[in-house]
């Protein structure tokens, strides 16, 4: 659990080990940590993050729409998922990039605010991770490999009908 007590020193001493091998430095109070599984243990990422963020009013965020990032560990779930979000959901994704990094796959989509409840119904039902943040979507194009950088679910998409 991320509020463990053992979890929170396994993580801090990571830190301090990578901060000394690597002559880094965190300045910030605040880390965003995020651990993904992988074959022979798993990839941390860890950000710092600045120790008050700046304000934003709810009419910026609306405006703004929102990011999502869904995660398929596997290919044929991604290639499962490609054309429901295509079919229905189409019409409210503003934009979508495809990522991949260690065999997993990330689709970055950004849509309009008030859709973000189907997206999350959409995860539940297709067993796939999402996160509504901007920082997930962020660490994504910094760390993995950007495999089409414009339009991935229309893309996937003529390319899953045209071979079927």
């Amino acid at each position: 659990s991320r509020d463990s007590f053992e979890t929170r020193l396994l993580l801090s001493s990571l830190i301090s080990v990578i901060t000394a091998r690597n002559a880094m430095r965190l300045d910030s109070d605040r880390l965003f940590v995020e651990a993904f599984e992988q074959d022979n243990g798993c990839i941390i990422y860890i950000s710092s993050l600045p120790a008050k963020a700046a304000r934003i009013n709810a009419s910026d965020l609306k405006a703004a729409g929102s990011v999502l990032t869904i995660e398929a560990k596997d290919p044929r779930k991604l290639q499962g998922i490609i054309p429901e979000l295509f079919g229905g959901y189409s019409d409210i994704i503003k934009s979508s990039r495809l990522y991949t990094s260690g065999g997993a796959y990330r689709l970055v989509l950004e849509a309009y605010k008030k859709y973000d409840k189907r997206f999350m119904k959409f995860s539940q039902e297709h067993s796939v991770g999402i996160c509504t943040d901007s920082i997930s979507a962020s660490v994504t194009a910094e760390h993995w490999n950007c495999l089409l950088p414009e339009n991935a679910v229309e893309v996937l998409n003529e390319k899953l009908t045209s071979d079927g």
